[in-house]
């Protein structure tokens, strides 16, 4: 007989256990911290993205606009992340 494990239980499990959340914050806050030695990163970009990037709206495009919209923040760079960026096109971000 196999052994068979719902993906829900394995979702809960997961989500629920406190050694588990822990080893997984640890790793890859570590992770992370050691990409960041290697990669530079620009403290003036903001990247935006909604649903996955897949629509331009909601909170992000709130904040988008308020930034586009303040002098205070004309120094930094606004983009977007979209799953398909010819889809908006026509709405003049990057």
């Amino acid at each position: 007989m196999a052994f068979a494990i719902s993906m829900k239980y394995i979702e809960y499990i997961l989500k629920h256990n406190i050694v588990l959340l822990t080893v997984y914050k640890v790793l890859f806050s570590a992770v992370f911290t050691i990409l960041g030695k290697f990669i530079s990163t620009d403290p003036q970009l903001i990247i935006f993205s909604s649903y996955m990037g897949k629509l331009f709206n909601d909170s992000p495009k709130v904040l988008y606009d308020y930034i586009k919209s303040h002098k205070e923040y004309s120094g930094y760079k606004c983009e977007w992340s979209f799953k398909d960026p010819k889809k908006f096109s026509d709405i003049g971000c990057k």
